[in-house]
């Protein structure tokens, strides 16, 4: 929906075209373009681009990236990336997340968006139709600003620091469809809990100091089978970080200040509110599937579907990323020793078979950086 215009037959499409013209307080008004290789391009090999210029910092960015699928009966790919550009840190990752035309319109409270540059080598293989795995290499370089400062608490700030890491992640789903297209994979539902698990080894390195760090997390996802009274979405991710690191590589708590809804964030959560070492974060969403609203007179006709959500973030920070960090953290960034988010919210689905609405409210927290409560916006595709 938000992705590239290809013609019939053609071997590349423009795009993505939700992102040509956007705005926000630090570059202004952003025109880019890019392209991406099709099918008939190749059916193995897909290269795509991007280039895009903001008229208030004056800056050009871009990227780069070449996927190779060696497999795709049982995935084998590689795929190097490159890219410098403004990147919102502690988001969450759902369509709409990042930014484009549509959250452009509205006037964000913070601007908080920083430069990095980021060179990537993973590798995809797909062991089994259980198990699939990933390695991958990065390096990225992280440039301070002044909504982003890294400022040191010796003194002075820091340009840019750049963190190198490896990482391998391991996906268990039994009994899963799956989509197989020739470059993408879609992952369609199991009746059988998701789990995940990373590691990830590296280093920061900021002024004279190179820190080692290890990050691990795990992650469980189920779809509940339909039930009598609808179904159930259940995420929960946990993880820990061991070692000295700066205030961007720590569990940025994924906030959301666009319009729209994503599950993969919170709602009423600024970007930079809170962050952690030590964190369990969960999600539960239930559809009821229309059990009220369609036994209501006229209203049953549009097929309108219930939702209730509530999402909960548990974390803490330690001494020596809190008070320890050669970084001084942002301000306005709090941990959450002691004190967990909450928030729920209440919503329709299937409207006109597309959109829904959602009310979300904080339980904790309340009266801190971000809002108490808010209305969004959101695309279901659930027929």
């Amino acid at each position: 929906m938000l992705g590239y215009i290809e013609g019939r037959n053609t071997p590349i499409g423009i795009g993505p075209w939700a992102k040509t013209i956007t705005y926000n307080p630090t570059e202004g008004i952003h025109i880019g373009t890019g392209f991406r290789t099709t099918r008939y391009f190749s059916h193995k090999l897909r290269l795509s681009g991007s280039i895009g210029y903001g008229f208030k910092d004056k800056l050009l960015k871009g990227g780069g990236s070449a996927e190779y699928t060696i497999r795709r009966d049982k995935t084998r790919k590689v795929s190097a990336s490159f890219l410098k550009d403004y990147v919102q840190l502690g988001q969450g990752t759902g369509a709409f997340s990042d930014n484009n035309f549509f959250n452009s319109m509205i006037k964000h409270r913070n601007d908080r968006q920083s430069l990095v540059m980021v060179s990537s080598l993973e590798y995809e293989h797909e062991v089994s139709g259980i198990l699939s795995t990933f390695t991958k290499a990065e390096h990225r370089r992280f440039y301070g600003n002044e909504m982003v400062p890294f400022a040191l608490r010796s003194g002075g700030s820091l340009a840019s620091f750049d963190a190198a890491q490896i990482g391998f992640n391991a996906r268990f789903a039994f009994e899963e469809r799956i989509h197989r297209g020739f470059f993408e994979k879609t992952h369609i539902f199991t009746k059988y809990p998701v789990l995940s698990f990373e590691v990830t080894g590296g280093y920061s390195a900021y002024g004279a100091t190179v820190s080692p760090f290890v990050r691990s997390e795990a992650s469980f996802t189920w779809t509940t089978p339909g039930l009598p009274i609808g179904f159930s979405v259940i995420h929960i991710n946990a993880g820990k970080i061991i070692g000295n690191v700066p205030y961007p590589l720590l569990k940025l708590h994924e906030g959301n200040q666009g319009i729209f809804m994503d599950n993969t964030s919170f709602s009423c959560m600024n970007y930079f509110e809170y962050a952690s070492d030590q964190w369990l974060d969960f999600f539960i969403e239930h559809n009821f599937d229309g059990i009220i609203l369609g036994k209501i007179p006229v209203i049953e006709l549009f097929d309108l579907r219930e939702i209730v959500a509530i999402k909960g973030a548990f974390g803490s920070i330690s001494s020596q990323n809190l008070t320890g960090s050669k970084i001084i953290p942002i301000e306005g960034m709090h941990d959450l020793n002691g004190k967990p988010y909450f928030e729920m919210s209440v919503g329709v689905s299937n409207i006109f078979r597309l959109l829904r609405f959602d009310y979300v409210w904080k339980l904790t927290c309340r009266n801190q950086e971000g809002p108490n409560s808010r209305f969004m916006i959101g695309l279901d595709f659930k027929f």
